[in-house]
């Protein structure tokens, strides 16, 4: 389903719906609408999944919501937010973070993390979700904004020295610039000088974005596995 103005969610609007497919299994709600259920559903395809569950379909629109992204994750894992190929003269020309669009992209965001049992992959549901933006994790912001710093001072050395652009981590190891996609995207320029190979983008890292939210997850994950049995 396409995303249009029609069905478009604030945050606001968007908290219940998110709520009421917390500690449904994938499978559940597969079988509860009629459709197929495939383990493959798990992969690659939560974040679409989330988004058709609570009726928003996709789009083009640069974050989810009216006022606001939506980022599903499992344990361990990276979180992509962007691609930087049509933003790179922000990052050359260090741009300020809260004039970046990755600042517009992350300031508010709801994480909506996903259980995978390893053992049984029919056992996979989204649990708590949580709100993160600049109000409610202050020291985040702080430590992502000297990331972005770091960043873009690396990605304008790639510039003016004509070395490639590798994996760039930022030094509080919030965010970070990688691969991602095929190289089939092609390379990435900027006054047509080759600052990349191949397609980039930003991620969350794991140390933190990837982690901690699952810590005040383990009620509704213990009472969900259990009622699976």
């Amino acid at each position: 389903m396409a995303r249009s103005e029609n069905n478009r969610l604030s945050v606001k609007k968007a908290f219940p719906l998110i709520n009421d497919i917390c500690g449904v299994s994938f499978k559940e709600y597969y079988k509860r609408h009629g459709l197929q259920y495939s383990q493959k559903a798990n992969k690659g395809g939560s974040g679409i999944l989330l988004e058709t569950m609570i009726g928003i379909g996709q789009s083009s629109d640069p974050i989810d919501l009216t006022d606001g992204e939506i980022k599903t994750f499992k344990k361990g894992q990276t979180i992509a937010i962007s691609m930087i190929r049509t933003h790179i003269h922000e990052l050359v020309e260090g741009y300020s973070f809260k004039d970046s669009w990755i600042y517009n992209k992350i300031k508010q965001t709801i994480f909506v993390p996903r259980w995978e049992d390893k053992k049984d992959k029919n056992k996979t549901f989204f649990t708590n979700y949580f709100l993160w933006n600049e109000k409610t994790y202050a020291e985040d912001f702080l430590k992502i904004e000297e990331d972005w710093n770091y960043i873009c001072e690396e990605v304008n050395k790639c510039y003016w020295t004509g070395k490639l652009m590798h994996t760039i981590n930022g030094p509080n190891k919030f965010i970070q610039i990688r691969t991602k996609g095929g190289s089939k995207d092609g390379p990435i320029y900027y006054n047509d000088v080759k600052i990349s190979e191949k397609p980039r983008a930003f991620y969350f890292m794991n140390p933190h974005m990837g982690n901690y939210f699952f810590e005040q997850s383990e009620d509704i994950i213990e009472k969900t596995i259990s009622k699976m049995g």
